[in-house]
């Protein structure tokens, strides 16, 4: 018998994992030998968590099909760039009404000193 390396024992937990989350087995999903599993998947965003379910991604699909090593190392090899969010509506409304209450404020105080 031929004995697995643990890069392979973790390829087909990963794959397992995935195939336990699409059919939805809660109980399975949160066994402790899945977690390090989960914790993987969650960290290349192959499943996502929405309202308190948890879903395959596309990605997810995607490595359902090919295979969780395949996609991973794809991932791995594709150059990381940062993910820079935009500011909200709220933050640039706020910027806007600080910036309009601090120009106020120097107006009246030329206008102070001038009088």
């Amino acid at each position: 018998m031929e004995m697995q390396s643990s890069h392979e024992k973790n390829s087909n937990a990963r794959d397992t994992l995935l195939r336990i989350i699409e059919d939805a087995d809660a109980e399975a999903i949160l066994l402790e030998e899945n977690m390090d599993a989960f914790n993987e998947l969650m960290k290349y965003e192959l499943i996502s968590i929405l309202d308190g379910q948890i879903h395959l991604t596309e990605r997810g699909k995607q490595a359902k099909n090919e295979g969780v090593q395949t996609v991973i190392e794809r991932l791995r090899s594709e150059p990381q760039t940062p993910h820079i969010p935009r500011p909200a509506f709220i933050d640039r409304k706020l910027y806007y009404i600080v910036f309009l209450l601090l120009l106020l404020i120097i107006v009246a105080v030329t206008i102070g000193l001038k009088a």
